[in-house]
């Protein structure tokens, strides 16, 4: 196996700058970023992945994960513009993992979708695990092939390991997240490993991008690339930094109006359910009082008439009482005025009746 200073020396060229570099190639920097409204850390790369897919001209294109699709649509979009008659292909599960997090089917049919209407002529989306969809491709056919799956050292090394038989001469691999030193995340361990075998450039914004060259038959302004000093690799970086920091920022700019939709609607979901709990309270406590008052104004009426008809029944006992204590003495003067006492006094309550009559 070749080291890399070998394979570097083999690509060397003299008078490698970026004004070389980029001589022919500069345009594609300047292209707009397809998907800006979706969250992703590759926006910062989408410049370069314009470029690259300019400058290399794939005849066939593989992303291993792919998720919202911002640098699979950033590689066809170059595609199109530069009229090539490539080949992508997209392969994902579109299910997350514990890096990027789990996602909901949203994810997928969202970019079919766009996919579809932009892309379907000369794009596949396979929905597939890495290693179920290696077999359908032969090998030496890939050109161009981004790795930016699973991202532990594992992981990615498995997956360069188990793809480099399909890579063609003019084969080169991106790997997303070489500078990212998270917990977990070994892509940046394994760069530093495989650099050391094959010639390769970093990028270090946006997480890292390594571009690693694994063919012989490179196109010349990519070995201008791979043959720059230190110096003008920095302001090669530095480019492409600024060009994307563009998107990165108006992806971010988005994002953060999207958070602030959602609180605003959050907020106004919560004040809007607080006021209509005010407004249930005040209708139960209002309910209350008039369930409370109808109550009382029943039991009043209750009352009302229990009184009435119990004057009713006094008054109606106290008329018969009143009308049988005047029968009852009517009977008893009745039974004395025929009684013997009654008859033989009589002389004497008439002379009484004349004694009257005289004293007046």
């Amino acid at each position: 196996m070749q080291n890399s200073s070998t394979r570097v020396a083999e690509i060397n060229t003299s008078g490698s700058a970026v004004q070389d570099v980029l001589a022919k190639s500069a345009a594609p920097i300047f292209w707009d970023a397809e998907l800006i409204d979706r969250p992703s850390t590759w926006f910062g790369h989408v410049p370069f992945a314009h470029w690259i897919v300019a400058v290399t001209k794939p005849r066939v294109i593989v992303e291993l994960g792919t998720h919202a699709g911002v640098s699979y649509a950033a590689f066809c979009n170059a595609v199109v513009r530069e009229n090539l008659g490539t080949k992508c292909f997209a392969i994902d599960t579109w299910e997350g993992d514990e890096h990027a997090g789990k996602y909901s089917e949203d994810v997928f049919w969202h970019l079919r979708e766009y996919h579809d209407a932009t892309f379907k002529t000369f794009s596949t989306m396979l929905r597939s695990t890495f290693d179920e969809a290696v077999n359908q491709f032969d090998d030496g056919s890939i050109d161009l092939l981004h790795i930016d799956g699973f991202h532990t050292y594992e992981a990615v090394s498995h997956d360069f390991e188990t793809w480099r038989p399909k890579l063609s001469d003019r084969g080169v691999v991106l790997f997303h997240d070489t500078n990212a030193h998270f917990e977990g995340f070994g892509v940046w361990k394994f760069w530093d490993e495989v650099t050391q075998r094959y010639p390769g450039f970093e990028f270090l914004h946006s997480h890292g991008l390594g571009v690693l060259a694994l063919g012989t038959a490179l196109p010349e302004t990519l070995r201008q690339l791979f043959a720059l000093n230190d110096a003008d690799t920095d302001e090669f970086r530095t480019r492409f930094e600024f060009a994307g920091d563009r998107w990165a920022s108006e992806s971010r700019s988005i994002q953060q109006k999207k958070e602030h939709a959602l609180q605003i609607e959050v907020a106004n979901g919560q004040a809007g359910l607080a006021i209509q709990n005010v407004k249930n309270d005040a209708a139960q406590a209002i309910k209350s009082v008039k369930d409370d008052a109808e109550k009382t104004v029943y039991l009043l009426r209750e009352e009302t008439s229990r009184i009435i008809s119990s004057a009713q029944w006094d008054k109606e006992h106290m008329e018969r009482r009143h009308s049988q204590e005047i029968a009852n003495l009517q009977n008893a003067f009745e039974s004395l005025r025929k009684s013997t006492s009654w008859r033989i006094t009589s002389p004497l309550r008439a002379l009484g009746n004349v004694v009257a009559k005289i004293r007046k």
